[in-house]
């Protein structure tokens, strides 16, 4: 289907919706080439930055985890808040029931900003956009240089 003419009518292949002007003008394409609306499009596509709450794509997701609040972790151990790098997968597991992450497969990079401090959301956990994951690397690297700066003191 061509990605530039879609008639007035068009609906979206997934959800059957009519896709508004913006959407036909410039449509998302699936992997097979058909139109879909952005709600489908971000559902399927794309996560919620939990710093920021701007969409990004999903290949970049799994690369940083925030831990909101202390989380159940493989051994009994806990996760503390904190911005993690995921360094290996799978870095959680589930039995249905509950789910715990594997705390061997995170690396601390720094700790909650001021805005996920005191975060009210249902999640335990989340993930950073592209922009706030260069935020995130720039404050473990000013978080590390003041520990050590401090240890040499």
């Amino acid at each position: 289907m061509s990605k530039d003419c879609l008639p007035e009518a068009a609906k979206c292949a997934w959800c059957g919706y009519d896709l508004d002007d913006e959407e036909r003008e410039c449509p998302r394409l699936d992997s097979q080439d058909e139109p879909i609306c952005d709600n489908c499009y971000h559902e399927s596509y794309e996560f919620t930055c939990c710093n920021c709450e701007n969409y990004d794509d999903q290949d970049i997701q799994h690369e940083m985890l925030v831990v909101l609040v202390p989380t159940s972790a493989s051994y009994g151990d806990k996760v503390q808040p904190g911005v993690y790098r995921i360094t290996d997968g799978p870095y959680w597991s589930t039995d249905y029931f509950s789910s715990c992450l594997h705390a061997y497969q995170l690396a601390w990079l720094c700790s909650l900003p001021d805005s996920l401090q005191d975060d009210d959301s249902y999640y335990p956990v989340g993930h950073l956009c592209r922009d706030c994951q260069k935020k995130m690397q720039v404050r473990g690297v000013q978080e590390l240089t003041k520990t050590c700066a401090m240890a040499f003191c």
